[in-house]
């Protein structure tokens, strides 16, 4: 379960949903469906992820947001363009059954899928670097732990 307060949880609920939608737009891409009927509606939600998690972004910018809350939408940003990034690499190599529906738009999504990339890599650095920072805080020195036994030693005593 994710532990946010209430103003930020519209944020992770906002994510979780696009998380469904590319998993749906997945799902829809390799069905036997007349793709007439939906060529629009899949392609609009693709560019429509992108869109969002743009805006979501500069939400996630222009807040007061504690290190915890941050790292926490970082995770699901990052797993957000993960997903994207699958699904889009799909559709270029045709791996799905309708992907030419997005032949038209194969700049568009190769573009996507490097800026999705380098952002997907910048975050990761961004969360590797406050582990280890909240992991040097942790971490006892040898003058400390020395310390504490003699101490310990001094109250048994």
């Amino acid at each position: 379960m994710i532990i946010v307060t209430e103003d930020k949880k519209t944020i992770v609920e906002d994510l979780t949903f696009l998380s469904h939608l590319i998993a749906l737009i997945s799902d829809s891409l390799d069905m036997d469906i007349d793709i007439s009927l939906y060529k629009n509606k899949i392609i609009d939600d693709v560019f429509f992820i992108n869109n969002t998690l743009n805006k979501i972004e500069e939400r996630v910018a222009n807040i007061n947001i504690i290190d915890k809350e941050l790292m926490i939408i970082l995770k699901k940003i990052k797993n957000v363009k993960d997903g994207v990034i699958i699904l889009m690499e799909n559709i270029i190599k045709y791996k799905y059954k309708q992907s030419i529906i997005f032949e038209a738009h194969s700049n568009d999504i190769k573009s996507f899928i490097s800026l999705y990339k380098i952002s997907s890599a910048e975050i990761q650095k961004r969360l590797n670097k406050k582990l280890f920072s909240s992991m040097e805080e942790i971490q006892v020195s040898k003058e400390e732990l020395c310390s504490l036994f003699e101490q310990e030693n001094s109250i048994q005593e």
